[in-house]
């Protein structure tokens, strides 16, 4: 590993690592970082970084060869490869950027469950932003996601997808505990998400189910006292809504609407 410091506003940092023995010799990962840093130490306006990464990496034993009552194989597969390049702006709480990664050899389970190969190479790119906002005792922290697979026959992704928190703070007890409600919702776009093999206990194409354009929605209830959190949560509240449309994967449902009562206690000043 390397860091470089130029100019006091410009990082460039750099990481290798290479295996020369075992199952995996041969298998490397590269990572790069050039990260400026934009303004003054009195006018602060952000700051730019530029990520790489170039990495090989074997099919795992898994992958190779396999021998069960209902599955079996054994293949030959080539080592995949991955180039990913990251492109982001930050200024405080706030970050967009725009990512892309560029795969070869990729391994994956296909609709029968068993791993395959693809041997061409295809392209995920991805745009997002996040987000952490705080306003008097009012705070609003999300995160959201555009991506799209250049090899949908490959790789099933969600166009979009993304996370939303409105919070509250209010003093109570003479200031002594802090009471914080909150509100989350979590929410992606249809898409034919892999399926799940208990035989296996791996995920695997299908192109039958779409899962998605549901709002996963829960209510906290948070008092901190000093060290401690005592709180009350409400999960999948749209369940109350008579959509049942809650799924992690297909054929498997989300959990119920449930309440969940808990302590957090950091045992320590």
């Amino acid at each position: 590993g390397i860091i470089i410091n130029l100019f006091k506003s410009t990082r460039i940092t750099g990481y290798g690592e290479l295996i020369t023995l075992g199952y995996q010799i041969g298998d490397f990962d590269i990572k790069g970082q050039w990260k400026q840093f934009i303004g003054t130490t009195s006018k602060n306006f952000g700051q730019a970084s530029f990520d790489i990464e170039f990495k090989r990496q074997s099919a795992n034993w898994f992958e190779e060869k396999y021998y069960s009552n209902h599955f079996r194989w054994e293949n030959n597969f080539k080592a995949s490869t991955y180039l990913t390049f990251n492109l982001n702006y930050r200024y405080k709480s706030y970050t967009i950027g725009v990512k892309q990664t560029s795969i070869a050899n990729f391994i994956y389970f296909n609709t029968d469950a068993r791993p395959a190969q693809n041997e061409s190479m295809f392209s995920i790119r991805e745009a997002y932003l996040s987000f952490y906002q705080k306003i008097g005792r009012f705070e609003l922290e999300g995160f959201a996601s555009l991506q799209k697979s250049s090899n949908e026959a490959v790789v099933h992704l969600p166009l979009a997808m993304g996370q939303l928190k409105f919070g509250y703070s209010q003093p109570i007890f003479h200031k002594a505990a802090t009471l914080h409600p909150s509100l989350t919702v979590r929410y992606f776009t249809k898409y034919y998400a892999d399926a799940y093999m208990p035989a296996t206990r791996s995920f695997y194409l299908q192109n039958e189910v779409q899962i998605g354009n549901y709002p996963f929605i829960d209510l906290a209830v948070t008092i901190k006292v000093k060290k401690a959190h005592i709180y009350v949560a409400y999960s999948n509240m749209f369940l109350l809504t008579g959509n049942y449309n809650a799924f992690i994967a297909p054929h498997y449902p989300a959990r119920d609407s449930q309440i969940f009562i808990g302590v957090n206690w950091r045992l320590f000043n």
